[in-house]
Parts: structure tokens; sequence; C-alpha cells
């Protein structure tokens, strides 16, 4: 990408490297520290994606708090740069002197010798000592000198050293002062040269051995990119990222032990290896490494008092972020914080219901993160041009914003009852999956939760506590809606009970058929939760897992993803292909084993599911792989039509889910994020 072309340029010039400038930015593939220029709305400086993104993720992972881990990569990533601030709303500004590369302590910054253990005799990833590069004509010959990593680890981790002179720092504008020993900010900056002595290792070795110093004229003899991992993939970047992150975990967890940080991280050292392979894996570009790190930021719910509309191009004047209607083959950002559901800027998702009114027919519509590329997924299809509903949780994008894509002429509404935040902001909710239950169904017997059928224009309130394992500590729902109208139903509407009806619409069945759409759903005075519709209907209420505070056992986290298919019955046989599902069938999908790259501890995923029935279905069922098909459904096609919903699914034996039809159709699986631990 030209971004990251860019990038690259300014860093090799900064460095005065510039008679490899051009063969290293000529390259498609990720430079070593994959610098590329930023992709979100913030600072605009130029950034390593290792030393911000991966090294707060690889914190987070260790048990440092959101705002913590965002400190310590803020102050990782000044280290190259000086001026950093990250892209949240809590990100610190941080200004570091003392740093520079080719400055008087570049080699404790940036070229630092490396034994086989740390201060504490604790071994090295690799194993390998880098002392023996450096041979000073001086006599300094490693181990006999002190390996300059371990005067960084005694000051920033143990306390029991300072490096001359101590780098200086300003955060958010405070009165510059010097970096403290075991202090998040110098962990930040020995974390940096921790990776550095890997990155730059076998450069080191070729450039530095006489007198352990760097010259221009030296440096401007070799390419480092070559040197230190190969001209070409698969090797780009991957053993530095391999042995590097995993010493910058080590680091984070040797920091943890030695400053009495007290619980237990989420991730061990397997699983975050492994992590960190995967992301090594990513060569493509930069932004792509940026984006998975980002993605994998642990996010907790907050839901809105009542539902909101944030966009309606029916009427752009009351909603100013909408624009009008949406033209055949239009795409559109739409800024979500800036519309008037106040949605902070620091969102990292947002649970939407998004509805269309086709001008005619609708091939379909595809929402994403704004930022990135078109997805090759789809949210909603309405190919008869009937008005049609679907949930979606959709990634915010740069900006806060999302994106929506129409293949033909359209209105589109688009209402939010909750967003995520990075976890820990405070006063957010964690996801606890159930296995889908039904709570409600107005078919039954009249009584709590039960009948009769609502009438038209009637309210209802729904008892969810204690029912399907339902704790009194929930906060908001994970419900699916489904209607058996009497005749044409405009709309029906949920809410929280005990408060107005807001002016947002769950579904819609304008023809009269059977519908289903998820939805998150915030309870009410005594847990309640109401529906509304507009006409006669017999309602449906199943459930799949509820929000409550964080702190139980089974708590989950949500982890945006890049929207991603997982399986499509339309494509070749095979696990994730074809053939087509008959009517009875039921069939496994392993979802952590798809193209989509989802981890092992994903235990609940946020879905889209297509049909495209050749006939009459009566419904689709989702649920976790290895327990008993529950009496619940996912969606309805009775009238053959190709039809969509949202599902939040918990997994089941080894990540799989099972599907369930019961007429003939094509099942297309679609992801936007999972929850974890």
């Amino acid at each position: 990408m030209e971004s990251s072309g860019t990038g690259r340029r300014l860093f090799l010039a900064a460095n005065i490297l510039l008679c490899v400038a051009a063969a290293a930015a000529g390259r498609a593939s990720a430079y070593y520290e994959d610098i590329t220029s930023t992709w979100s709305s913030w600072s605009g400086n130029t950034y390593s994606t290792f030393h911000y993104e991966l090294t707060r993720r690889l914190a987070l992972g260790a048990g440092f708090s959101v705002v913590d881990a965002e400190r310590i990569a803020s102050a990782d990533a000044a280290v190259d740069v000086g001026t950093f601030q990250g892209e949240f709303s809590f990100s610190p500004l941080v200004v570091l002197k003392g740093t520079p590369r080719f400055g008087s302590l570049h080699t404790y910054y940036h070229f630092p010798r490396r034994g086989l253990t740390n201060a504490s005799g604790d071994a090295y990833p690799s194993g390998t000592d880098s002392c023996s590069y450096f041979t000073s004509a001086t006599g300094d010959v490693c181990p006999g000198g002190v390996p300059e990593i371990d005067m960084l680890d005694r000051w920033a981790v143990l306390g029991t050293a300072v490096p001359s002179p101590v780098p200086t720092i300003s955060v958010n504008g405070s009165v510059e002062a010097d970096v403290a020993g075991r202090s998040l900010d110098s962990l930040g900056i020995y974390l940096h040269s921790l990776a550095d002595s890997y990155s730059h290792q076998e450069c080191m070795r070729l450039v530095q051995k006489r007198d352990h110093t760097v010259t221009p004229p030296q440096a401007c003899q070799l390419s480092w990119h070559d040197l230190e991992y190969g001209p070409n993939p698969p090797n780009v970047g991957y053993p530095y990222t391999q042995f590097a992150a995993r010493a910058v975990f080590q680091g984070l967890l040797y920091y943890r032990v030695h400053n009495g940080l007290a619980g237990s991280p989420p991730w061990d050292e397997a699983t975050a290896f492994a992590f960190v392979d995967s992301w090594a894996a990513l060569f493509a570009s930069a932004d792509r490494r940026a984006f998975a790190a980002i993605a994998t930021l642990p996010a907790t719910f907050r839901p809105l008092a009542s539902p909101c509309r944030a966009v309606d191009t029916r009427s752009p004047g009351t909603y100013p972020i909408s624009g009008g209607t949406m033209g055949a083959g239009e795409s559109r950002s739409f800024a979500v914080p800036s519309s008037a559901c106040a949605i902070p800027s620091n969102a990292l998702a947002y649970s939407l219901n998004a509805t269309v009114v086709p001008v005619g027919i609708l091939g379909y519509l595809t929402m994403w993160p704004s930022g990135q590329a078109q997805p090759f997924v789809s949210t909603l299809n309405s190919p008869d041009g009937r008005i049609k509903a679907n949930a979606a949780i959709v990634p915010a994008g740069a900006g806060g914003a999302v994106s929506a894509y129409v293949t033909d002429s359209t209105e589109l509404i688009l209402d939010v009852n909750g967003y995520f935040v990075p976890s820990g902001s405070g006063g957010d909710l964690a996801f606890y999956p159930v296995s889908p239950c039904r709570i409600s169904d107005t078919r039954n017997a009249p009584g709590p939760n039960g009948g009769p059928t609502l009438q038209g224009g009637e309210s209802r309130d729904i008892f969810p506590w204690d029912v399907c394992d339902i704790p009194r500590s929930a906060q908001a729902l994970s419900l699916n809606y489904t209607v058996v109208p009497k005749g044409p139903l405009s709309y029906l509407t949920t809410w929280p009970a005990g408060q107005d009806k807001p002016f947002v619409s769950t579904l819609n069945s304008p023809t009269g058929t059977i519908v289903a759409n998820a939805a998150i759903v915030p309870m009410g005075s005594g847990g309640q939760v109401s529906v509304y519709v507009t006409s006669a209907t017999d309602v449906i209420v199943d459930v799949n897992g509820y929000f409550a505070p964080a702190g139980s056992a089974g708590a989950l986290s949500f982890y945006k993803a890049t929207p991603c298919r997982i399986s499509d019955t339309r494509d070749p046989v095979g696990p994730f292909g074809g053939p087509a599902m008959s009517g009875g069938e039921s069939r496994s999908i392993p979802v952590p084993a798809s193209a989509c790259n989802i981890p092992a501890s994903a235990r609940a995923y946020s879905l889209n599911a297509t049909v495209v029935p050749s006939g009459a279905l009566s419904y689709l069922t989702l649920w976790p792989a290895g327990i008993t098909r529950p009496t619940v459904s996912t969606l309805n096609a009775p009238d053959g039509s190709l039809t969509s919903n949202a599902a939040l699914v918990p997994a089941g034996l080894d990540g799989a889910i099972d599907a369930f039809v019961t007429g003939p159709t094509h099942l297309i699986l679609d992801l936007n994020g999972y929850f974890a631990p």
C-alpha cells in the first residue's frame, strides 16, 4: 500500500539509511518493524505496528488493564518517534526525549547486547547470545562486560540500576521529568529495546562487531531488511516477530512477578505464542497487522438506556449523518459517534439493527468498518424488494464510522441499542452464553411468557428472570424474536420495560410471513423487556446469552474481527462448502478451522446466517456442537425467500457449531467477531 511505502521511506530517511530506502520501500510485504502511516483518525505520526498495537495486545494478555497497556505501548512507540499518541480517547500524549537512534545511548535503546538470560537468570527466547557480536578493541567482551539490555532490565523491572543520562518524559502536557524506574513508562522503553535486540541482531553482527558503534557510512553498505529477514515472503518479518514478541510477553510477565501485580494473566505463554505466530503470518501489509492486533482488543458491552435511531436516509434533515436515498452500487460511511445517540469515540463496535426500504429489488446490503476494504459478506438481502431488517454487531472503523454498500437503490435505517468499549473502561458488561432456550411463546396457554396472541397496537412485557438460567444480575439479553402474523405486520419494537416506547423498529413483515430477527435488549423495571406490535401476531422469544457485570465464572469479552465468510454451501464440497443441506439434515461447522483466523479460545461467535432455500423452509436452528438440538429457531423462510438473521452462537465441542434445517437450502455463515475470556 502507498501508506506503508511512504512510512518506510520516512523511517529509513530518519535513520540515514538513504542508500537502501528505495529497495525497502519498493516491496509489497511488511517492513521489518511494520512501519506504516496511520490509518486511524489520530495523531498522524508514522509508527510501528509491533511497538504499538502488538505490544499493547501482549500487555493485555499479560493481565495489564486497558489503560495501563495503552501507557506501556505508547512509551514503547515513542522510543522511535519521540512524540506519540494512540488511537483512543484515553490514549496518553507521550513526549519522550533521550532515546533517538544514533544518539549517545543508541546502544541501550536500539542496539543493545543481549546475553542468554535476563538479569534474574531467566532464559530469553531462541537462546541467542548477541554479546559475541560486539567484541570491542578495548576488551569489553560479553559476558565480561554487562549487556545493555541487563541495565535496562535492572532499571525498568527491578529498580536496582539507573541509566545515565535518564530519558525524560512528558505525558499529556505535564512538566518534563526523568522516567522513573519500575514504572509503566520505563517498562515500555525496556520492551522496545528488548525487541530491537532481536530485530537488529543480524545487522549488528555484521556492522558493529569491532567497536559496538554504528555510523551512517557503515549502515549504508547494507540492506537491513535483507540481512535480517531475507528479501521475500514467507521470511519477511517472521523470525523477528516470533522471537522478539515472545521475549516481550515474557518481559511483561517478568515485570508482574517482580512488582507484585495481583491476579493471574488471561494468557499463558502457549496462548500468547500462538497469537504471535498467527499475527506474524499476516504478511500482506502492515495495516493488516495493525487491524489484527486491534481486533483482539477485548471489549465489553454498554447498553443504551433506550434504543436510538442514528441513521434514516428518508429524513436526512432529522438524522444529519444519513444523507439521502442510497443509489445502486453506492458505498456510504456513517460516523455513528456523530449521531444524536451519545455514542463515545472510543466505541470499538456497535450493536445495530439495519432496516432497508428498497426502491425495487435489493440484491444485498453489506456493512463493515470504515477504512477497510469491502469484505465478501452480506448483512441482508431483499431480492423481492420487501422491507427487511437484520441485527448486526458492526466493528467501528476509521473515525468510529461504519460503511454500507447496497447493490440497488434503497432507503437505509440504522437503530442502535448499545456499543462495545475497551474492557476496563468502567460500567460495562461481559457476555455470558447460555444454551439456546425459549423464554416466551404466545402460542402457548395464556399466562406469563405465554398467550394470548398480541393484538394490533398492543404492548406486552416479557419476564426473563429465572427462566432459561437467566440470573437476576443480568442487565441485557441476547434474544431472537420470531413473529407469526395473522396478516401484514408493519413492525415489532422491543425495549426495556418501564420506559416510553422508542421510535425504532426491530423487525418487519409487510407480507405477513413468519419473520425472525435478533436483538440485544437492555432489561428494564423488574428485569422485564417490552414488546409492541402494529398488527395481530404471535411472538416467540428465544435467548442465547445475557450481559452482566464481569467477574463471575464464564464472563466473556467481545473481540471484533474483519467481517469474514466462514462457510458457503454453494462452494465446492468440503468442510466449509457444499453440498447444499437437505431437509431434516444437521451439519457441524468447525469454526476455528475456517479461514477467518478465530482462536481456539473463542467461546461464542457473532454470526450472520443466510439461507437460499429451494422451497419452503420452516426454520433453521444454530446451536453449540456436542449438545442436543434445542427447541429454538434462528430464522424462518416459509415462503422460500432468501433470508438472513444475526445470531450470537455459543461454541460447542472443539469450537464447532451445528446447523439444522427443515427443508433443502443453501446456508451461508459470515462472522464479524467472537467472544472469549
